[in-house]
């Protein structure tokens, strides 16, 4: 996945967490902001070398 569509899927998921908020469905919220944590801090890492 590339940074563009990292970021249009966080921004997504943000958005789409704040209309959740609106209208009261809290579980909703919580696993938006859960997609939101992860989509935003994963990072591409290499595997280490024995």
């Amino acid at each position: 996945m590339t940074e563009y569509q990292k970021n249009i899927l966080v921004g997504a998921l943000f958005i789409a967490g704040i209309l959740s908020i609106i209208s009261g469905a809290f579980i909703i919220t919580l696993m938006l902001a859960a997609g939101i944590i992860f989509f935003s801090t994963a990072r591409r890492t290499t595997p280490l070398e024995n």
